[in-house]
């Protein structure tokens, strides 16, 4: 909508064809100062340029699997996954996909970092060690364990009695496996 009624213009623009005496003329633009800070101001701890070193050894192998292909069986792949570009540019290959892949989520642990300390390191934690997602999780892992699983409609462990209470037989069909 606004698009149909707005003319944008550029300060060149308005600059060349209008006339500035009224309105008076732009200020000058200054060169944006940049500050770096460090990440801390302790020495015993890795800066920005270390983490992401540290973060480009990783592998993470799970976003490019085409690089763990045998070579015997790779271009059965590479004619089922590889794109002719239609201008006839060139291929765009499925590894090259991948890298970037792999690149992004790299920058993206960075971001994570930038974020929140206690996320990065939930990221990288053992499964067993971190703690439950969602309140009521630790209930839903006694259900699987002893073989009744969890209405998700209403958050509670399936069977004729929920929380010590007799379920109405209205609501016990829904709760049947």
């Amino acid at each position: 909508m606004l698009d149909s009624v707005t003319i944008a213009r550029s300060r060149k623009h308005i600059q060349t064809f209008y006339d500035t005496k009224d309105i008076g003329h732009f200020p000058e633009r200054r060169k944006p100062l940049s500050f770096h800070r460090p990440l801390t101001e302790r020495v015993d701890v890795m800066g920005f340029n270390e983490i992401f070193e540290q973060l480009s050894r990783l592998k993470l192998a799970v976003y490019a699997p085409v690089s763990y292909i045998l070579p015997s069986r790779l271009k059965k792949y590479e004619d089922l996954y590889d794109t002719e570009v239609s201008s006839g540019g060139g291929t765009l290959k499925q590894v090259d996909r991948e890298r970037s892949l792999q690149a992004l989520m790299t920058t993206n642990l960075l971001k994570r970092l930038e974020s929140s300390v206690h996320s990065f390191r939930l990221t990288f934690a053992e499964p067993a060690t971190l703690p439950p997602r969602r309140p009521g999780e630790d209930r839903r892992l006694q259900a699987d364990r002893r073989g009744r699983r969890v209405c998700r409609r209403h958050r509670r462990v399936s069977g004729y009695r929920v929380r010590g209470r007799r379920v109405p037989a209205a609501r016990r069909r829904h709760h049947r496996q």
